[in-house]
């Protein structure tokens, strides 16, 4: 798979996980996972997000949410060592790129799978495969916290986690298709390195 493929999109305004719903695709058969070009399925709003080990995911509208499933170009066994590394690199440098270089610096990697902005966590990744052999695939799940505000989220997290639009400000924030498009050819480039 190359780079610079096109990226197919499937778009809900609402969904229950975008990481469920590849999943679903991929188990299914579907055509829409069988192709060769990377897809990614992004919603405006979930309402059982997902993050790592089962945890409940807010998804409030003016986030990305979104979920990238991959055809891994070479065998799932040369690339798979250090993937989730190589996939959390990857998200905090799309970040970085979408926030510019006056805000880059202030967003951070928390391993294995959070970006930090200022302390404070604004994006997450949750990365799966789904299927085996030829129909393998790496689903890569991203929830960053781009135009909402930090009181849209459930109580319990608002102390924890901020978005771009309050620590940016509306004006320099990035959009959620700029973030998007830093992340596809990142998340494709360390889905096919092998180590």
């Amino acid at each position: 798979m190359s780079v610079a493929q096109p990226l197919r999109r499937i778009d809900f305004d609402e969904i229950d996980s975008t990481n469920l719903h590849a999943r679903r695709l991929v188990e299914a058969g579907s055509p829409e996972t069988e192709h060769s070009q990377p897809l990614v399925i992004v919603a405006a709003t979930q309402t059982a997000g997902v993050g790592r080990l089962g945890r409940a995911w807010s998804s409030p509208r003016g986030g990305l949410w979104c979920t990238f499933v991959l055809r891994p170009g070479r065998p799932f066994t040369e690339v798979s060592d250090g993937l989730g590394m190589r996939i959390g690199a990857a998200v905090t440098e799309a970040l970085r790129a979408a926030a510019g270089p006056e805000h880059a610096p202030r967003l951070q990697t928390k391993w294995p799978n959070d970006v930090l902005l200022d302390g404070r966590k604004v994006c997450g990744v949750l990365t799966e495969t789904a299927g085996a052999g030829d129909r393998l695939r790496v689903l890569i799940g991203v929830g960053a916290n781009i135009d909402f505000s930090v009181t849209d989220a459930p109580e319990e997290l608002r102390k924890r986690i901020t978005t771009m639009r309050e620590a940016f400000g509306a004006a320099d924030m990035p959009t959620r298709e700029r973030v998007l498009a830093e992340l596809a050819p990142r998340l494709l480039a360390a889905v096919n390195t092998a180590v």
